[in-house]
């Protein structure tokens, strides 16, 4: 639970940084923005490999599958980060695309979890919380999209 907070905090702390300071200047924005795009896969990876762990504890063949491929998720978004052209404007649908598969992949993955595998105690226990976090990457990527608050308050760079 401590990591999961971790991952959580560490995402939080990387947005708010860049949607509060990314408006001063050219440079600062596009800093920032590799600084918040590596909180996000932080938290998306973090908190999808700790569910899996939880969620998938009595199937060890789907888990380790699961993790090995998320694993491979995240280190691939994570080399990708370190390329220059991930934070620049006409590589942002290819970033998005990106994040809707892997959580397209995360929510294919809890509804697996959810409704097959489950037992009922862990359904009461465990369920809640993870469609919670659903909610909160889905208001995230809203801002994320609509790129507030920086949108309203950004300068036009010489």
């Amino acid at each position: 639970m401590a990591l999961a907070a971790l991952c959580i905090m560490t995402c939080m702390y990387a947005s708010s940084i860049y949607h509060l300071y990314g408006c001063l200047s050219n440079d600062t924005y596009f800093r920032l923005l590799k600084f918040d795009l590596v909180g996000i896969g932080i938290m998306i990876f973090g908190l999808t490999l700790l569910s899996v762990y939880v969620g998938f504890h009595n199937w060890e063949r789907y888990r380790t599958g699961t993790i090995m491929v998320m694993t491979f998720l995240m280190v691939f978004n994570f080399v990708m980060q370190a390329m220059p052209c991930y934070s620049q404007p006409s590589f942002e649908p290819y970033r998005i695309a990106y994040y809707v598969c892997t959580l397209l992949i995360c929510l294919g993955l809890a509804i697996l979890g959810r409704f097959f595998l489950a037992t009922d105690l862990e359904v009461e226990l465990f369920y809640g919380q993870l469609e919670r976090s659903f909610l909160y990457l889905g208001i995230g990527f809203l801002f994320y999209q609509t790129k507030f608050p920086e949108s309203k308050f950004k300068q036009e760079w010489v």
